[in-house]
């Protein structure tokens, strides 16, 4: 009976997962980018990035368009720590 009323539970909830929409898998990439660039994680931050994607930094002149270059943008992290920006 006790297996019933679990296997009941795990079934009931774990469609539940499945609803997360763009919305909140846009928000998870957010406090993923968060968490590594709080932390200086360069490459953390870096591997959120697609490998195809066009990124233009504030600090930056040009349109950044390469993971090496991304990489390369986001170094200044470890030079400024302790770091923390707040998601509202």
């Amino acid at each position: 009976m006790r297996k019933f009323f679990l296997t009941c539970a795990v079934l009931i909830t774990a469609p539940l997962a499945a609803f997360a929409g763009p919305k909140e898998e846009a928000f998870q990439v957010v406090e993923q980018f968060k968490a590594a660039f709080d932390a200086s994680n360069v490459q953390g931050v870096v591997k959120l990035f697609a490998t195809d994607s066009f990124f233009l930094g504030t600090v930056s002149s040009k349109i950044i368009t390469t993971t090496a270059d991304v990489e390369q943008y986001f170094q200044g992290l470890k030079q400024f720590m302790p770091r923390q920006f707040k998601i509202e």
